[in-house]
């Protein structure tokens, strides 16, 4: 028999018995297990009744590709055709970061307004996971921008967030040489960085990290229902650590 809880096609698992909700986003490096440590809490919270919605893992773990960018065309129109005017302004800005390529431009206005209409749609009672959210998407627009706009895009992503109801932003840490093992030892080359450092990627995504961070950070002071959390997950013991910490952390919050 199976221990994975079933899900739903949002990506929901179990019914609910809890009243308050909260929305969690994990940021980190490429390589940092954000996906892993979203689903271990998924799961342990799912195991005790909570109602748990992981959205983006879904979309990546149980569809296909062509399903995939189906889904996120739903979300990122749903928030286009909510908010025509914030989703101007958000390809507004973006434009005027300078990427390397047009089409870089456009597929993250793209990864913005499908990760904005997530937050949009999931709301109400229950936990939503986010193992990518706008925290992320404010990263791959610094990664390579000539302008970043931090301080506008960071708090484009704290406010959304704090619309949506509690929140908390998962930093999950990792050094330089785990990332670069864990990405070399990828199926896929989906990842914004290399795993070799022939051109500093490796750094870069770290610089770039502790920058957006900052940001966020500061975009955050004043917004008393967003909670940020630290955690590693280098290895197995660390994982069980963050999986009980944030279990702890939700639990309160949804209590």
């Amino acid at each position: 028999m199976s221990s994975e809880p079933a899900r739903d096609r949002e990506g929901h698992i179990s019914p609910s018995t809890d009243a308050k909700g909260a929305i969690v986003e994990f940021f980190g490096v490429p390589g940092a297990g954000k996906s892993t440590v979203a689903h271990h809490v998924g799961q342990r919270l799912a195991a005790d009744g909570y109602s748990v919605a992981e959205p983006t893992y879904t979309l990546v773990h149980d569809r296909s590709r062509i399903r995939r960018y189906l889904a996120k065309m739903g979300y990122a129109a749903s928030t286009t055709v909510r908010r025509p005017d914030r989703a101007f302004s958000s390809g507004r800005l973006l434009a005027t970061t300078a990427q390397p390529t047009h089409s870089t431009t456009g597929k993250l206005l793209f990864n913005w307004l499908f990760v904005h209409g997530v937050v949009d749609a999931h709301r109400g009672g229950g936990v939503r996971l986010l193992d990518q959210g706008l925290c992320q998407a404010v990263w791959s627009v610094a990664l390579r921008a000539d302008y970043d706009h931090l301080t506008e895009l960071s708090a484009r992503a704290v406010n959304a967030l704090a619309r949506a109801g509690s929140a908390h932003i998962v930093v999950v840490e990792i050094t330089p040489e785990t990332a670069r093992n864990r990405l070399a030892a990828r199926a896929t080359d989906e990842s914004r960085i290399s795993p070799t450092d022939a051109d500093g990627t490796i750094a870069d995504a770290f610089e770039c990290k502790a920058k957006v961070e900052k940001a966020i950070v500061a975009a955050a002071a004043d917004e008393p229902t967003i909670d940020i959390v630290r955690v590693r997950n280098e290895t197995n013991a660390d994982l069980e650590r963050s999986t009980a910490e944030l279990y702890e952390a939700l639990t309160t919050t949804l209590a």
